[in-house]
């Protein structure tokens, strides 16, 4: 049977990722470290601070509370299909309670403390220690064996909804909204207003 445990436990192995299409591109944004520049950017209007975790963009895709799609970025364009991951990283709830379509983009990524636990006893395909979390994370949520991904410590953390809650907030479109009904079904928290 599906339901049965002989099914269930364990983490899935597959044998290559295949490739998935973004219909609303997955874009890099502006970047800057000049305190003068984030000023004049936010000027006086209320601003959303949220942390840029040194990782990778995941996006997840749920139909009628379950999750069916996680893919990688990519070129923004194309990513790749890891769903068989999403089990092993901490923070992607598999069911959450909404009917409808729902696309939430975030961070997958290993916080410092667990990347230098991990990095004692795993070492990169030249058989030295990896250099950082990140090349580490973007190589792991790749990985065609689940279990290897369980045992880097991956966390995801949401930063925006693509499509769904639409009418679901008091505030129309409002990220914030949007990021608080997440944490409320068992995504982390993202965010903070200022």
């Amino acid at each position: 049977m599906a339901n049965s445990p002989t099914q269930t436990v364990g983490y899935q192995v597959v044998d290559g990722l295949e490739k998935v299409s973004h219909p609303i591109p997955l874009l890099s944004l502006d970047k800057t470290k000049l305190m003068e520049e984030v000023s004049a950017f936010i000027e006086s209007r209320p601003v959303m601070l949220m942390y840029k975790y040194d990782g990778l963009t995941v996006k997840l895709g749920y139909e009628d509370g379950k999750l069916v799609r996680a893919s990688t970025r990519g070129n923004g364009d194309v990513g790749e299909d890891i769903i068989h991951n999403a089990p092993a990283i901490a923070g992607i709830p598999q069911q959450i309670p909404y009917r409808g379509r729902l696309v939430v983009t975030g961070e997958a990524y290993i916080r410092k403390g667990d990347f230098e636990k991990v990095k004692e006893h795993l070492l990169d395909s030249s058989g030295r220690p990896h250099k950082n979390a990140r090349k580490l994370a973007a190589g792991s949520v790749r990985s065609f064996d689940a279990s290897a991904c369980a045992e880097r410590r991956f966390r995801f953390s949401p930063f925006g909804v693509l499509e769904g809650l639409d009418g679901f907030t008091l505030t129309p479109n409002s990220k914030h909204a949007k990021l608080t009904v997440l944490k409320s079904w068992a995504f982390p928290p993202a965010a903070a207003i200022c």
